[in-house]
């Protein structure tokens, strides 16, 4: 009871008080001021989906129940009104004092001719649906937080663009660039029609207006804000890979006083504003990779005055500010969510699909996923290991596939006086039969590989032109010069695995045999997360790693001396890796790329780990879709989608 007609916000559930701690009274009261600014701020009406509590906070009528699973969308719902009232108290003060954008003051400004308003296209080619699912811990709608995915990458455009197809960083916000001779300064022209748009839950899609009342375009100024937000060492969730290149950004980043970080380290950041449509960009050192940076979630635009203005509040669905190829139409919580087409976006700007709408279930994983597509609710889903076999048996014709950026390679360490031997390092990595292992274990679903930068990216030779592989005479040579000839000697070794563990027995035979060494020489030990505290220098470990971003340095830089999972001495490969990072030259990096492979896992390389295979991801589908050149990173997510409508319809008899 409340005679005085006051917000109150009860939290007695019995589980909340078990586990209540006295630290926690400065974030409640953190919590109620958080409601009361959300409540004092225009951006009041907070649209959520789900059960029978209301769809919009406001008067709006309540939607239908859910079908599926009503307690958990009730439960989501609860959860969902606590946390959007929550939004603004974690991490709120890294976002409302970011740095304003600083004046420019090295580049006369370039004048610029006012961007038309956008308005729909007539006849839109974008016609097609498709039904998918997405987990339910992956809702961050935060383009720049570390956990960003397809969902935010659908929501908003980078700088820059990637084309999975060519291996080549394209135009996106950014039309053009140019670059410095010495590889320091990065220039890039926007386009000047890019809306910032909102959408909705079921209605239109609008272009955002400023203060003045005029229209909203993506400028900047948006992207240095961005670039200077993953410099913040406040914003703590942030994706922050490769934004350390620009000058002055490690400096603030590593501030040792985070929450008194003065204004002069922001200020010093080498992103500058020339106009609307340029910006540019100084680096601390020259490289060659700093394009395919601007093509990840770091260097998304974002809507910085609706983020100093009403905190993480911003992000609540039906009114966040946008600017990518879709938008948010619906958000079931604890149920699903409807993507559809942004029709305020430049034409030529959609990409090679035909989706016009995206329903998304949630899952628990991968196994619920592939459930809902046996159950006819999804078009699409990966397929779990224990289920390949009877889907392929069942559904020959129905089945695509992802090669992975993933690379599974054997780590030695060479501190260790056992794997200080390089002729032991070479048969090992020589003596194991991939292709034979691949086709026969893994039922097809992998690359093998010769060297460690997987295909599919920029930079690396074909998988199979570079490097020894699995060569059992030249693996048998080396054996023997290690000092173990036909295995005699040679100490039993085991095994710690991830990713592969399931099949790990079978790769120790797979060893033996190729070796000639007997039984039980090589044996599985356990998977390597569960037993890392009894793992020792003699034993092999079967390791997985994915780059941050698609280019060969993300893969090669990992086993650079330095920074390898087990350092070693450095040699001339590693002095090839810093040469390729500031190559401005692609042709001329290529070239180095291959000559660092080579280096590693040539006849005479160094072999400091053994590469294996990449992973083939097996996706059960329809015939009737087709997602081009699948993509591991993400890039354009659903735009590259596209349906054979004709051939969807007499599948499904309509």
């Amino acid at each position: 009871h409340n005679p005085t007609g006051a917000l109150s916000l009860h939290l007695s559930s019995r589980h909340w008080l078990d586990a209540y701690e006295s630290g926690w009274e400065n974030h409640i009261e953190r919590l109620v001021k958080s409601v009361k600014i959300n409540l004092e701020n225009a951006m009041e009406t907070i649209q959520i989906s789900g059960g029978e509590a209301p769809a919009k906070l406001g008067g709006v009528a309540p939607r239908e129940e859910a079908k599926r699973n009503p307690l958990k969308t009730a439960a989501y719902l609860v959860g969902g009104l606590l946390i959007l009232s929550m939004l603004g108290i974690w991490g709120w003060n890294s976002i409302r004092n970011a740095p304003e954008a600083a004046e420019p003051t090295h580049v006369q400004p370039t004048p610029t001719v006012p961007a038309p308003t956008p308005v729909p296209t007539e006849t839109s080619p974008f016609t097609a649906s498709v039904r998918g699912s997405i987990r339910e811990d992956n809702f961050v709608l935060d383009p720049q937080s570390d956990g960003a995915s397809m969902l935010t990458i659908s929501l908003f455009l980078t700088l820059t663009g990637y084309d999975i197809n060519t291996t080549q960083v394209v135009p996106r916000a950014a039309e053009s660039w140019t670059i410095s001779p010495d590889g320091k300064i990065y220039t890039f022209k926007l386009r000047p029609d890019i809306p910032w748009v909102q959408h909705t839950f079921g209605g239109e899609t609008t272009q955002v207006l400023d203060e003045n009342g005029e229209p909203r375009f993506v400028t900047a100024a948006d992207f240095e804000y961005a670039l200077k937000r993953t410099c913040d060492p406040r914003f703590r969730e942030g994706y922050y890979f490769g934004t350390q290149l620009i000058q002055g950004c490690i400096e603030a980043l590593n501030y040792e006083d985070p929450e008194n970080i003065p204004s002069e380290l922001f200020d010093a950041i080498g992103v500058e504003v020339v106009s609307d449509t340029e910006l540019i960009i100084y680096l601390s050192d020259p490289s060659s990779l700093f394009l395919v940076i601007t093509s990840r979630y770091g260097a998304t635009a974002v809507p910085h005055w609706a983020m100093e203005k009403y905190g993480e509040a911003w992000m609540n669905p039906g009114l966040m500010p946008t600017n990518g190829m879709f938008v948010i139409d619906e958000w079931v919580l604890g149920e699903s969510i409807r993507l559809i087409r942004n029709d305020l976006l430049p034409p030529d700007m959609g990409g090679e699909g035909n989706i016009q709408t995206v329903e998304l279930i949630m899952a628990d994983d991968n196994n619920d996923a592939y459930d809902l597509w046996l159950e006819g609710e999804i078009d699409y889903a990966f397929i779990p290991d224990d289920q390949l076999s009877s889907h392929l048996d069942q559904f020959p014709g129905q089945t695509g596939q992802i090669t992975e950026p993933y690379i599974l390679s054997v780590y030695f360490n060479t501190e260790h006086p056992l794997y200080a031997n390089v002729h032991l390092r070479r048969a090992l990595s020589a003596g194991f039969n991939r292709a034979e292992f691949i086709q026969e274990v893994l039922l097809g679903r992998g690359v093998a590989m010769k060297h460690f930068a997987p295909p599919g990216f920029y930079g690396p030779p074909p998988y199979d032109e570079v490097g020894v592989g699995d060569d059992l005479e030249f693996a048998r040579a080396e054996l023997e010069l290690a000092g173990y000839p036909n295995c005699q000697g040679l100490p039993e070794i085991n095994i710690y695995a991830s990713r592969i563990d399931f099949v790990a027995d079978e790769l120790a035979r797979y060893w033996e045999e190729g070796l000639g060494c007997p039984e039980g020489t090589l044996n599985y030990a356990g998977f390597y997360w569960e037993h890392q505290d009894e793992v020792k220098g003699s034993d092999l470990l079967i390791l997985g790693f994915v780059s941050e971003y698609p280019d060969a340095d993300g893969w090669l830089g990992f086993l650079y001396c330095d920074d390898a999972l087990f350092p070693r001495s450095c040699n001339d490969a590693d002095d090839l890796i810093l040469q390729a990072r500031t190559e401005i030259s692609a042709t001329a990096r290529k070239e180095i790329y291959r000559e660092i492979e080579k280096a590693f896992f040539g006849v005479d390389g160094t072999f400091p780990v053994a590469p294996i295979y990449s992973p083939i991801q097996l996706i059960a589908k329809p015939d009737w879709l087709e997602y081009g050149q699948a993509d591991y990173f993400d890039y354009d997510a659903f735009s590259r989608f596209s349906v054979d409508i004709e051939a969807k319809e007499a599948a499904q008899g309509e």
